[in-house]
Formats: C-alpha cells, structure tokens, sequence
C-alpha cells in the first residue's frame, strides 16, 4: 500500500507528479497533475496510468502502453533517464512534458511504485516547431530561387553573429545560446539587435529566413 507520508510528500511539491504501482496503476496525483492535465485526482486514481495519459513519441508512436516499457525497465533495476513525450489533458489537447522516473520500493511489503514527475515543456516545443518550420520554408524559397523575392543588400555579418543565428535555426532557446556562447543575456540581446539591424529585419524568425535566403546560414 502506498504510505500517506508519500503522498503528503508529492502534495506538497509545486511539480506534476504521480505515483503508480508495479500494475500501472495510479495510486497518487497531486494539484500539479491536476493543473497540467485537468484531471481531478478522484477520477484518475485507480486506473491504468496509460489511458489516462496516452503518451507519445515526437514520432506519433505509443510511448504507454500495457505493458509498460518505463515500469518494466525499472522492475529489471534498470535506470530510466528523463524523456519527453506528448500526453492527453481533459480538454483532448495534447501537451508536450518532460518525464523523470523514481523508483519507490518497500522492503518490508515488498512493494514497487513508480514516481512520475512532468514538466510541461509545450511552449519550447511549439517554438522549436515554429522555428524549424519557418527554416524549412526557407529552404524551398531557397530551392526556387525564380519565387524567390530580389533581396537588397545587407551588411556583412560576424562569424559570432551567423553562429549565433545557426543555433537559432537549431530551436536553440535564448538562455541555451547564451550558455554556449559564454555570453550574458543582454550580450545575447545586443547581439540579436545588432543583427537585425544590419539585415534589415525586425524580428529573430524574420533574420532566420533572410539569413536563410543569403545562404548565410
């Protein structure tokens, strides 16, 4: 049986987690859960945790599913590393989690469960999406250069300012540049500044795409 003191321990964290049992079954859901999935703890708790979350891949695949790949890893003291998949709220829309895995084991009752922690990752994910696909757009305007608008000349870039565009066009965020680039969050900005003012351009996207175009990146 799940001791209340876990559970307690689980309420009492600002993050979205569960606990379910070497079944899959859901034992525990805090306001966490609640908030990030919209489902009231009293209606998931007792159910198989992979319908109620309906994971998947970026690939679309099923990431849960019965039997589960995470509990039988953890049931064979293998480690589980932090992965990301797409899980289902109430309201049908899918949003984008990391997932850390804890094991939970009790000696004496000889009972295993599982804490999932998630963290909602859907805003760097739709930006990434967003990025990737306005890089792609660039490349066929770039494969049909007869579409392709005349574009006016621009000032030549430095080898730190293309760098720092190419891993923009990676979906690197701001503060991971920045890390990268050993440089602080104004420098960044300057940067960024600095770039859209010799480009002629207003916005990182819109730089993306021109710098595309050039083939600068």
């Amino acid at each position: 049986m799940w001791n209340q003191g876990s559970i307690d321990l689980i309420d009492s964290t600002a993050d979205a987690a569960f606990v379910a049992d070497g079944s899959g079954t859901i034992r525990a859901w805090n306001r966490g859960m609640e908030e990030l999935s919209g489902f009231k703890g009293l209606s998931v708790v007792g159910h198989p945790c992979f319908e109620v979350m309906q994971g998947r891949s970026a690939f679309g695949s099923n990431v849960c599913g019965f039997p589960c790949t995470v509990m039988r890893c953890v049931s064979d003291r293998k480690s589980v590393s932090s992965f990301d998949m797409s899980v289902r709220t109430n309201s049908q829309r899918r949003v984008w989690v990391t997932v850390s895995i804890l094991a939970l084991r009790d000696l004496r009752a000889s009972n295993e469960s599982i804490l999932h922690i998630l963290v909602d990752r859907t805003y760097e994910r739709r930006r990434l999406e967003l990025t990737t696909g306005i890089v792609r757009l660039a490349r066929e305007m770039v494969e049909l250069p007869s579409l392709a608008p005349a574009s006016p000349p621009v000032l030549e870039l430095t080898a730190r300012e293309k760098e720092t565009l190419r891993l923009l066009a990676q979906g690197s965020t701001p503060t991971q540049i920045a890390s990268q680039l050993k440089i602080g969050p104004q420098t960044l900005r300057n940067r960024l500044s600095q770039i859209n003012s010799k480009m002629g351009t207003s916005t990182r996207l819109e730089a993306l795409v021109q710098a595309r175009l050039r083939g600068i990146i």
